[in-house]
């Protein structure tokens, strides 16, 4: 749910607010909340970098992304 609720509410920057987040509750002494704050930003860094890959190959159709 945290990965879903960064997403809608901050698009890109979602894994910082994530990221920041962890360190809140950290700082808080939440370890619990603090973990799944951290998994969240690790799935939302994962999540971005297979979408940029995948809109890369879609923009250069057949790898070909210097085009003469």
């Amino acid at each position: 749910m945290a990965v879903i609720a960064a997403e809608h509410a901050h698009g890109e920057g979602a894994e910082s607010y994530a990221r920041d987040r962890a360190s809140m509750a950290r700082r808080d002494g939440d370890m619990p909340i603090s973990e799944i704050w951290d998994q969240a930003a690790n799935t939302l860094h994962s999540l971005h970098a297979i979408n940029r890959d995948v809109a890369l190959r879609h923009a250069h159709p057949a790898g070909n992304r210097h085009p003469e």
